[in-house]
């Protein structure tokens, strides 16, 4: 099965300054990129969230997201850092068949 099809399981956070709202809606957003990185061959990726479809009324627009892909013991991990100034979210995730 393609990976693009599987689940993706959010393992761990750590959140320094975010609110609620705002965590909420950086892991939404994360929980897209392990499919998309795991059908490519990029072990990391940037972006910039203004580019989000309603990141603005979501009020994550200002954040940035530095992800990236490891291999641990044949399973694949998946972390993302997201920055807006003070503000930091980092989220661990791992896919598994839906």
């Amino acid at each position: 099965m393609r990976k693009l099809y599987y689940k993706v399981i959010i393992d761990d956070f750590k959140n320094n300054g975010c609110s609620e709202e705002e965590k909420s809606s950086l892991i939404e957003v994360f929980k897209s990129i392990p499919k998309t990185m795991s059908i490519s061959l990029a072990r990391e990726s940037n972006y910039d969230l203004k580019d989000f479809y309603n990141s603005k009324n979501r009020g994550i627009d200002k954040f940035t997201l530095i992800s990236k892909r490891s291999t641990l013991e044949d399973s694949e991990y998946f972390t993302g850092q997201f920055k807006s100034g003070k503000k930091q979210l980092e989220v661990t995730a791992y896919l598994i068949e839906d």
